[in-house]
């Protein structure tokens, strides 16, 4: 009797003890998250600046890809070199033309620092996307943001001289966007979605981790209201 009376229990405790889970956890969504959550995200952030910073001041002009051949013609054409005629000239010219009048003002510094600014920007778009994102719990957005502030293939990709910084920006954006679609399914969230998307195409010639990324992210999420159907193809 005695064991029959302790298993009938097993199932009530365990229902108490899913009572208490759900009662904390609802307390702390009330109370925001905690100081310490919130001095970490801070701390990981502050790092993956400070780290930009102190690569920036170190890392060189060049790579293994040769994108200075394109910027100096560019610069001095005001056109876009033919594929076949530099190694890295069948990339989108968006990148190029947002660089040349840096190049033409400051030459090699003030293009590299348009590359600290566009690393700097994606991580703080990361950040905000990280922080608006309701299903990832307080203790692991640190750990979350930590990945893009301090991995060493996010931080010296995206301050090459490359058209990789435009990308890795856009990118980010582009999935910002997405979780604005998602937050508002408005008209204009949905046509400044598919202008993003364009800018990607003319920025890096391998989009299509992007478009089909977000169009899985935008399409499968059940819409709470009447929203227009966006369509980018």
């Amino acid at each position: 009797m005695k064991r029959r009376h302790e298993t009938d229990n097993r199932p009530r405790a365990r229902a108490r003890q899913e009572q208490s889970r759900q009662a904390r956890s609802t307390a702390q969504s009330r109370n925001g998250p905690s100081r310490y959550c919130t001095y970490a995200f801070s701390i990981v952030f502050a790092a993956g600046i400070l780290i930009r910073i102190f690569a920036f001041g170190y890392m060189g002009y060049f790579n293994n890809d040769n994108h200075l051949a394109v910027l100096e013609y560019v610069s001095r054409y005001g056109s876009h070199p033919n594929a076949a005629q530099f190694n890295q000239a069948y990339h989108p010219p968006l990148y190029y033309f947002l660089a040349a009048p840096l190049f033409r003002a400051g030459n090699l510094p003030a293009v590299q620092g348009l590359s600290l600014v566009l690393s700097a920007a994606t991580l703080a778009l990361m950040a905000l996307l990280v922080q608006r994102l309701s299903w990832i719990s307080d203790p692991l957005k640190p750990w979350c943001l930590a990945l893009p502030a301090l991995h060493p293939q996010f931080v010296l990709f995206s301050l090459f001289i490359s058209n990789d910084t435009l990308a890795i920006f856009l990118g980010a954006l582009i999935f910002y966007q997405c979780w604005r679609l998602q937050a508002e399914p408005a008209n204009l969230n949905c046509v400044l979605l598919g202008f993003l998307l364009g800018l990607g195409r003319r920025g890096s010639c391998s989009p299509g981790g992007a478009r089909a990324g977000s169009g899985g992210w935008v399409d499968t999420r059940p819409w709470r209201r009447p929203s227009p159907v966006c369509v980018y193809r």
